[in-house]
């Protein structure tokens, strides 16, 4: 916080420089909350989340070069047009469970793909891959602890070990014990020594953080 200070100090001293800031959905609300950022910038900016429509044209080739199949058997989806093929219905729903972020989204996706031995091998000795309804996983049971540690790692985008615990102002080893179990759950990453969110449980963990009261401010 004492670095955003500084910033907010240097920003209103020379207005012949462009500053471009960028931050991520929950540390940006989090900053206004608390130190009303926004109003030390001239403007603020939102990217727009992907449609169905782009993500399909994104995963296009991927679903091409391995001959995806997308049919009835594996996707239940409702209110949706008869007529409407079951590619486009499955990239809708994925669309909607990513909340349009692209990182969500490749990950959900990957995970809804599974192999199908066929009765009849195909031309190739090969069975089919075909895609199962796109979700979301479970969290599963999460602790306070643990809570603060995923808020934290929310907020910051991404930590060392040392970073986050002095963030929590807890020990050092308890703080690395957690993690380790984060870790096993695939809730929280670990890249050459960096922490962060698994991206497939941040449209979860959101909803999860704010029904145990932690303070998330969005917009709409």
């Amino acid at each position: 916080m004492e670095g955003i200070d500084y910033l907010q100090d240097v920003l209103l001293q020379d207005d012949s420089r462009f500053w471009v800031i960028g931050a991520g959905k929950v540390a940006w609300e989090y900053l206004n909350h608390v130190s009303h950022f926004k109003a030390y910038c001239g403007e603020s900016l939102e990217l727009p989340k992907l449609t169905d429509k782009e993500l399909q044209t994104w995963f296009e080739p991927i679903v091409s070069e391995f001959d995806i199949t997308f049919n009835k058997a594996h996707l239940e989806f409702y209110n949706t047009e008869e007529n409407e093929s079951y590619q486009n219905r499955y990239f809708k729903k994925l669309a909607s469970v990513s909340q349009g972020v692209n990182t969500v989204a490749a990950q959900v996706f990957l995970r809804s793909i599974c192999y199908e031995a066929k009765e009849m091998e195909n031309e190739n000795g090969n069975g089919i891959l075909v895609t199962q309804n796109p979700e979301l996983p479970n969290l599963g049971d999460l602790d306070a602890d643990e809570h603060y540690i995923l808020y934290s790692l929310l907020l910051h985008g991404d930590l060392t070990l040392t970073a986050l615990s002095e963030s929590l102002g807890d020990e050092k080893s308890l703080v690395k014990a957690k993690v380790q179990m984060l870790r096993r759950g695939g809730l929280v990453e670990q890249n050459n020594g960096i922490l962060t969110i698994n991206p497939i449980h941040y449209p979860r963990l959101k909803n999860e953080l704010s029904n145990n009261n932690f303070i998330i401010y969005e917009s709409d």
